[in-house]
């Protein structure tokens, strides 16, 4: 399992970012398409959710995603690197493999 709130956040200007390897047998792979598996959507929004927290505990307890976009698939023993930036009275925030975006998305927190 990982554990989004112990890994190391870089930070380069007012952008932060946590990268990751997804381990092949996680147990959110179980069922998502065998033999090919994918990270679910929902996998994704919510280390996204956790990720954003940390640097902003408005976020602690939930948040509201806006215009998510799924562009590419996150496979098994893929890096992935989450990545967040202010944007007005939220974050704008992507989900990279590689040098493929695969989720953007806007991240605000709940109320707001």
């Amino acid at each position: 399992m990982i554990d989004i709130e112990s890994l190391p956040i870089t930070k380069e200007a007012a952008s932060y970012a946590v990268s990751f390897v997804i381990p092949g047998q996680a147990p959110y792979l179980d069922g998502h398409f065998p033999g090919d598996p994918l990270v679910p959507a929902a996998q994704l929004l919510a280390w996204l959710q956790v990720a954003v927290a940390r640097v902003d505990p408005r976020l602690n307890h939930g948040g509201r995603f806006d215009r998510a976009k799924f562009l590419h698939p996150v496979r098994a023993d893929a890096r992935l690197t989450l990545e967040w930036t202010p944007s007005g009275n939220g974050w704008s925030v992507t989900a990279c493999v590689g040098e493929s975006i695969a989720l953007r998305a806007e991240l605000h927190p709940d109320g707001l």
